[in-house]
């Protein structure tokens, strides 16, 4: 079975970190589909697929800078770093309280599901309801 397929069916709990790119849209629809994991993904508010698939998501996580990537194939073991920031996404209670005890940056709690009043009548969030906190752990950080 080809694993890196994200029509391949998955139990359990999942560890998922999408290929970058075009077709992201399709690992993301199948995690949302899945709901019991967490996606490492890069933080690409412009995107219609962030839009799309991060609001689907119980929790999300933006880390704390920029994640460098490592290569046994490098002297250096460093392949320098992403274009962008990364997000974490969750699915599940157990995986939203990992990432809230991982301590690896800000946590928005999207299972929150009440209207958040406005300065205006009428003023409206857009759908925008979510519990943001500040991950608890230390994350490796000192």
């Amino acid at each position: 079975m080809n694993t890196n397929h994200p029509d391949n069916h998955r139990h359990g709990r999942v560890w998922m970190n999408p290929p970058y790119g075009p077709g992201i849209d399709r690992w993301l629809q199948r995690f949302c589909e899945h709901r019991n994991g967490i996606a490492l993904i890069f933080a690409r508010t412009d995107t219609q697929w962030f839009h799309t698939y991060v609001t689907r998501a119980d929790a999300g996580c933006f880390t704390r800078g920029r994640i460098p990537f490592v290569s046994p194939a490098t002297p250096s073991n460093h392949c320098g770093g992403p274009g962008c920031g990364s997000l974490l996404l969750a699915h599940g209670t157990q995986r939203v309280e990992a990432l809230w005890r991982s301590g690896l940056g800000l946590l928005i709690d999207l299972r929150v599901k009440q209207r958040v009043g406005g300065p205006f009548p009428g003023w409206s969030t857009g759908g925008c309801n979510a519990t943001v906190r500040e991950a608890q752990g230390t994350g490796g950080q000192q």
